[in-house]
């Protein structure tokens, strides 16, 4: 199962093209909080796709280094804030996730 964390409606309807439906979808910091959570484990990640504005990405990007919920999940962030982005990358590759970056169009125009 895949986390998409954006808060871009345009953005959910193109990924839901591209990867289908039956995946778990987080608008908010406080969504993502709940999704990601070590206390909610009904869903194990394999891709969470990590969005910077708007979703606090910075934050999470924190939360998960310290805290370290689905460790295994590659972490894709597919801001267009480049500063934003890199600053997410290193955060999460410091805490030893698997962390690729890449436009969100290169992710749904496969």
């Amino acid at each position: 199962m895949r986390l998409f964390i954006d808060d871009d409606a345009k953005r959910w309807n193109a990924f839901g093209a591209a990867y289908g439906p039956g995946h778990y979808w987080a608008e908010h910091f406080t969504e993502s909080m709940i999704a990601l959570s070590d206390y909610n484990y009904t869903h194990e990640f394999s891709h969470i796709y990590l969005d910077h504005d708007g979703v606090d990405g910075d934050l999470i990007a924190e939360w998960m280094a310290r805290h370290k919920p689905h460790r295994d999940a590659k972490v894709i962030i597919h801001s267009s804030n480049y500063v934003g982005a890199v600053k997410m990358r290193d955060t999460l590759s410091a805490a030893g996730y698997d962390v690729e970056m890449t436009s969100f169009e290169e992710l749904v125009d496969s």
